[in-house]
């Protein structure tokens, strides 16, 4: 199984390939609060029910129904839990945000023990991430989101653990737009989990034309009048960064970096896709998981 690690060259590929994930982790925690929107019609509570069909009666939009659909085919064993979890919180007459906690949770397992795998699934995966992750930060542009700017975030500074936490859960109410994307991002990530396993890829360690590629994508992002900025005050105040990122959009420099993934060669982007995902392989994300969950 390719291991893009020590293959590279030098530190520019780690380097740009860390850029890019970079970019892709900015839009994925910014399209998770996308504006809310109507996802279904079930009452707000419900009597006792058994099995993915009551579940499914409850969450009745097709994003859930898809997810769902396929965590019974890729992963029977979280399909059962996820199933008997619903079941008992249905028995005590849940709402549907409890529900939808349940749901966005119950590939959890399956991540951490599977997350190896993604740097051997088809770049179709990544390419879908990037589409999803564009057209959310699409729609959080043209709605005028506070969570574009980074005058909104300057709260987390002081805000507990907890707070932060709430804030965050809230945009995951059943019905919001991130909800719906973190349904379809969980679809994604199941499909290329299964697909890796099944028909796992080996794309190649980086090339110099490659290397070439990635210098143009990093040249093209430090062009952004908002990245310049920001190196501009490399080395000044405190204060200074701080105005700096205050005035920041966010939404814009993410698709700004999307887009420059997007227009790499088909070949360059496959093996930035397995680049980028080597610490997965040598159990980054497995520590990063352990260290955010205590």
């Amino acid at each position: 199984m390719y291991d893009a690690r020590g293959r590279t060259g030098g530190s520019s590929g780690l380097l740009f390939g860390g850029i890019t994930i970079g970019v892709v982790a900015a839009a994925f925690f910014g399209v998770l609060l996308m504006p809310s929107g109507a996802a279904g019609t079930a009452p707000d509570t419900v009597s006792v029910a058994q099995g993915s069909d009551a579940l499914l009666d409850v969450l009745d939009d097709l994003d859930t129904n898809d997810f769902v659909t396929a965590l019974n085919r890729v992963a029977p064993e979280s399909a059962k839990k996820l199933n008997q979890k619903a079941a008992a919180a249905l028995a005590r007459g849940a709402d549907k945000d409890e529900l939808a906690d349940l749901v966005m949770a119950s590939m959890d397992a399956d991540l951490f023990a599977n997350a190896q795998y993604l740097a051997d699934a088809d770049v179709k995966h990544f390419d879908a991430i990037l589409q999803l992750s564009e057209t959310g930060l699409t729609q959080l542009t043209g709605a005028g989101s506070k969570w574009c700017s980074g005058a909104h975030y300057e709260q987390f500074a002081t805000a507990s653990p907890d707070r932060i936490e709430d804030l965050i859960r809230d945009q995951f109410a059943y019905g919001t737009g991130g909800y719906r994307w973190g349904v379809q991002f969980n679809l994604v990530l199941l499909e290329a989990m299964a697909d890796a396993k099944a028909h796992p890829r080996s794309y190649g360690a980086m090339t110099a034309q490659d290397q070439q590629a990635l210098q143009g994508l990093a040249f093209q992002m430090m062009a952004n009048p908002q990245v310049m900025q920001l190196m501009t005050l490399q080395g000044r105040g405190q204060a200074e960064m701080t105005r700096a990122m205050r005035g920041l959009d966010f939404c814009s420099l993410a698709q700004t970096g999307i887009d420059a993934v997007q227009s790499l060669p088909d070949g360059t982007r496959s093996r930035l896709w397995a680049e980028g995902l080597s610490q997965i392989k040598g159990g980054g994300l497995q520590d990063a998981m352990r260290q955010m969950g205590g």
